[in-house]
Parts: C-alpha cells; structure tokens; sequence
C-alpha cells in the first residue's frame, strides 16, 4: 500500500477519475505479482464487463521523458502488468509514454490501457481544482522530493563513481574525491546523504557498503539529466569532414564517444544522429582535427568529461556504459529509449544489481 497519505489521497484521487471517465469498477488490493526484490506502491484490479485487468502499481506525483524512460527498462522483463498512477500527464507526454506502452492513469482521467482485449487511451482532459483537492502543491512538491536524492552536482559526480567501481566504496575518501573530481568535504556529505536515505549500511570497523544499488541507478539518471547534463555542454559543432569521425581514435585526442555514438558501437543497433565527444578542456586539438565550426544547430555535441578515473570502457574509447544509458534517456528519443533498454539488459543491470 502507499507509504504515506498524500501518496494514498493521490491513488484515490486517479482511481475516482478513471470511473468517471469510464465507468470501469477499480478496486485496490494486495500486491499481486512478486517480481525479484521490486517492491510496489499498491495493487490494483479494473473491472471491465466480465474481464479482470490486474496491475501492479507505482505511484510517480510527476512525469516526464526522463522518469519514462527509466520505467521503460523495467517493465520489457516483468511477468506482470505495470501501471503508473501520477497527478497529471499532459497531451504530449501521454503520447510518450504510450509511445513506450507505459500504462498510466492520472488525476485528471486522462489514460492508457493496454491489456489485451482492452484498449484505453485518453489524452487532453484538463487539471481543474477537483483533481487537486487530494494535495496541495506544496505537499506534491514535498512528495517528489521524498522520491529523489537530493544531490547537488558534485554530489552526482560522487554517485558516478560509486556506481561504476562497486569496490571503491572500501577506499578511503580522498580516493574517491580524485576520482570523482570532488572535493574532500563533498564526499562525506555524499555519504551522510546515501545513509539516511536508505542506500549505505555500516559495517564491522569502518567498512561501509551501497545498497539497494538500482533504486540509487535510477535516482542518479534523472538528476544527472537535470543537473549536471546540462552543465557539461561545451558546445555544438559542424564539420566540413564528417567522414574522419569513423575512422577517428578518441582515445589518442584524450576524448572519448559517448551518447548514440557510443550506444551504436556497443549495440549496432543504432545509426547516430547526434555526435557526442566527452573531452576535458581546453578542445583544441578536436577542433582541429575535425575542422569544427561552432553552430547551435550542430550534430556533434562536446561535452566536459567530469570524472577522473580509467576503466576497460575508455581503453576502448567509450565511456562508460552507465552515461551511455543516462545520456540516451535523456534525449527522450524514443528510438535512443529502445537503445538504453539494450545497453541497461547488455552492460548496465550487473553492474548495478543488488550485491
């Protein structure tokens, strides 16, 4: 069931919607499916004429192509059906999430169904003060920071780290501060952080170890997307030889490919559109050997690199497999979507799994 009142008032609240937009009788009940260690904000059973739609449920106060995106990976592998219960979807993002076959409902009666042989879609219908009576902004507000770290941009760089070397959580701080290009102080607040919210535990000695590894995966992905992505744009470019990008070796310009690049050399499932270049200051030498001219309507987009580490990834001239996904997520590009579920099923989920 949901963890607090305002999370209940809000599944009341979509329940009473969808019946008065279509007549159909919901009821909630206990969680229906197990699925591993995943855990759900509630359960519910739709009753249409004679047939039984049984759902899962999570329950998101708000939406977006990112968190979309993150669902998205998650719900190919489940046995079972997922809905996701949020305060309002809008026209665009309906069309999203539909595009993903993300089942939704929202506050407002707008939804989509899809659970063979019903088919529901519902987009357009406008937020009015009965849907908001259940919260008021400021406690939705309230509760979507309950469902995200806060972490400020050096913070997120930390989490990076931890997430892509599970062993150096064992090393000692100024270890991980180089890694991470952090200060000192930044990686104990970091650490306080990952405490109280549930993702570290003390150990014998001073040992301490990260858990629940894929809940912390998908908080970093949308506040990266958020905080620290925009952030790292060095700028966009065109080039008079786009031919040398094939046949180019990062690795010996001190950059590396990421984004679709990156993803279509891992997969080969992916034709890039949009060039990404992670490189650290100053760029130079890719500018040069490129013959990069700077445009805002530029395909090829370089990005500061903003860890301090090596890997079997940048041996290769990539980075590592979790920006790839970050960064294709946050496009929003359904297609580059599609992608990320490769890269999280092929490189991502045993890096970040339960350990």
């Amino acid at each position: 069931m949901p963890k607090n009142k305002i999370e209940d008032k809000l599944l009341e609240a979509a329940i009473g919607a969808l019946q008065r937009t279509t007549n159909f009788i919901v009821e909630k009940t206990q969680c229906l499916f197990k699925e591993g260690p995943a855990t759900y904000d509630a359960a519910l059973i739709i009753r249409v004429g004679e047939y039984e739609l049984k759902y899962n449920v999570e329950i998101k106060p708000n939406i977006n192509k990112i968190i979309a995106g993150i669902i998205n990976h998650r719900i190919h592998p489940l046995r079972h059906q997922l809905l996701i219960v949020t305060n309002y979807v809008t026209k665009e993002t309906a069309r999203d999430l539909k595009a993903l076959n993300i089942q939704f409902i929202d506050t407002a009666g707008n939804a989509y169904i899809n659970y063979p042989p019903i088919y529901i879609f519902i987009a357009g219908n406008k937020r009015n003060q009965q849907n908001l009576d259940y919260a008021t902004n400021e406690q939705l507000n309230m509760l979507a920071k309950t469902q995200r770290m806060p972490f400020r941009r050096a913070g997120l760089r930390v989490i990076f780290v931890l997430l892509c070397d599970e062993n150096i959580i064992y090393d000692n701080y100024r270890k991980i501060a180089i890694a991470a290009n952090a200060a000192l102080g930044t990686v104990g607040w970091v650490f306080y952080d990952l405490l109280i919210n549930g993702h570290l535990i003390k150990m014998k000695g001073k040992k301490q170890k990260l858990i629940r590894r894929k809940k912390l995966f998908e908080h970093w992905v949308k506040a990266y997307a958020d905080k620290l992505r925009p952030k790292q744009l060095i700028g966009r470019f065109i080039t008079e030889i786009p031919q040398a990008f094939k046949e180019a070796n990062m690795a010996d310009l001190n950059a590396l490919w990421g984004g679709e690049m990156a993803a279509g050399q891992l997969t080969k499932y992916l034709n890039p559109e949009i060039v990404t270049i992670y490189a650290r200051k100053p760029i130079n030498d890719l500018i040069i050997k490129f013959h990069l001219l700077a445009r805002i309507e530029g395909k090829i987009e370089i990005r500061e690199q903003f860890w301090n580490f090596d890997d079997e990834w940048q041996q290769k001239g990539l980075v590592h497999p979790i920006l790839i996904y970050a960064d294709l997520v946050a496009t929003g590009d359904p297609r580059n979507v599609e992608t990320a579920r490769i890269i999280y099923d092929q490189y991502v989920e045993k890096l970040i799994g339960e350990n």
